[in-house]
């Protein structure tokens, strides 16, 4: 399988992760009611069954949520996310096992028999961190209605990330409000 180009703001985007603290699955996955209730329903709405919100970090890659499959993770240049990520729009893959990109990735010629694939990479500000996907194992394409739920739900998602970056941010703050107001009583006390 050909590795996709790193996106140009690679080194950005990875720092993103991890103050996030995203950067590489848990060690017992981390189930969140929102974020797989999306991948729920764009599997649903869609008629896919596979559906996956993955976080793409430096060598490997993992599902935040996941629907139709319990792989976990996966390392980066076996996975079609790597190529979502340096996008901006809909990346599909609509018959994998005859993309030279794809032919030979685990996911198409391994348990999962992975064929159709679409992704839309999941934004934070600027910043990718990775993408919403549905796959198939027969060859498809998404039509114009389902393109558009795709991008809808993708929309929502990015949602979600804005606001776990907004809770990491409080989270700081209030860490440094409380080491300030520390070091303020130690001095009133001096």
């Amino acid at each position: 399988m050909n590795a996709a180009e790193l996106p140009l703001d690679e080194a950005l985007r990875l720092q993103c992760l991890a103050e996030l603290g995203l950067s590489a699955p848990p060690q017992e996955p981390e189930h969140d009611a929102v974020l797989d209730g999306l991948v729920r329903c764009a599997a649903h709405l869609l008629g896919f069954p596979i559906a996956l919100i993955s976080l793409v970090g430096e060598r490997r890659m993992w599902f935040k949520a996941r629907y139709g499959t319990e792989v976990i993770d996966c390392e980066r240049e076996a996975s079609f996310c790597a190529h979502t990520i340096r996008g901006e729009t809909l990346f599909e893959v609509p018959d994998a096992a005859a993309d030279p990109r794809f032919a030979d990735s685990p996911w198409v010629i391994g348990e999962t028999r992975l064929r159709a694939y679409a992704g839309l990479p999941i934004r934070l500000g600027h910043l990718t961190l990775g993408a919403l996907c549905v796959g198939d194992t027969v060859p498809r394409r998404l039509d114009a209605v389902q393109a558009t739920l795709l991008v809808d739900i993708a929309n929502a998602v990015s949602a979600w990330f804005a606001h776990r970056r907004e809770h990491v941010d409080l989270l700081a703050s209030r860490a440094d409000l409380q080491q300030q107001a520390e070091l303020l009583g130690r001095l009133s006390r001096a």
